[in-house]
């Protein structure tokens, strides 16, 4: 009540001097929500990183750090969603309606179909292209003992390309992604990549910042090279060169 006769006040006094403003109520909670907005999406990103550096640790070097997930479309998971919802809930939801008598067997058909959908899920979310603070790596899941990565450094990138091919890819924007290797080794590709022009911007942005700092590095890593060269040389022949200068 105060801040709404405070902001009320304000403006009538604005407007007195001829000053066009909003209120400050209105100004107040369009700052408010978009700075929770601004907020909420930080801590969205920061528990989906902490979430993927676990799933992932196992593709990881020591202090290896993700900074994004690049994951395939979830649509390519709509017909095994569809298969898995169906036949493994709504069937025995029905049956049970007309015979209630079998509920353990109704159970079991739950807990089959939990780790089926468990396993779609799975397949979907861990065959994805990580973007570290090092390198990228393209991980792959065929099941819970069979993991398979491809790293790929970012100095050995030469070039990315995309394609988005058939009006189902167009509506939803996925299409099929590759990241090729310098000298025409491997490359690492992500088929119906969801929204790969994003992973493209990305992918470059991560790469030119890591270049940046290791250009960074390397040139500290030189200049105190030279300094330890130039005070080693300073105590063999410092003494001697002064010397002769007098002289």
């Amino acid at each position: 009540m105060v801040f709404s006769f405070c902001s009320r006040y304000f403006s009538i006094s604005l407007l007195k001097l001829g000053v066009k403003t909003l209120p400050l109520k209105s100004i107040f909670h369009k700052a408010v929500y978009k700075a929770f907005k601004i907020r909420y999406r930080s801590v969205a990103l920061d528990c989906r990183m902490y979430l993927a550096q676990i799933l992932f640790e196992s593709h990881l070097d020591p202090g290896e750090k993700i900074l994004e997930v690049c994951h395939r479309h979830p649509f390519v998971m709509f017909n095994d969603l569809l298969h898995v919802l169906f036949f493994t809930f709504f069937v025995p939801l029905f049956l049970w309606y007309l015979f209630p008598g079998f509920a353990i067997f109704y159970y079991l058909w739950f807990a089959i179909g939990f780790m089926r959908l468990s396993y779609v899920l799975s397949n979907w979310y861990h065959d994805a292209i990580l973007i570290t603070n090092v390198s990228l790596i393209k991980a792959t899941w065929h099941g819970v003992f069979d993991r398979t990565s491809t790293r790929l450094e970012y100095q050995m990138i030469e070039g990315l390309t995309y394609t988005i091919r058939g009006l189902r890819k167009t509506i939803f924007n996925y299409g099929d992604l590759e990241i090729s290797r310098t000298g025409g080794g491997t490359a690492i590709a992500l088929p119906d990549a969801a929204n790969p022009q994003k992973v493209e911007r990305l992918v470059l942005h991560y790469q030119e910042k890591f270049v940046s700092d290791q250009s960074l590095k390397d040139a500290e890593s030189l200049k105190n090279l030279l300094a330890v060269m130039l005070r080693q040389h300073a105590k063999k022949h410092g003494a001697g060169l002064l010397k002769k200068n007098d002289e």
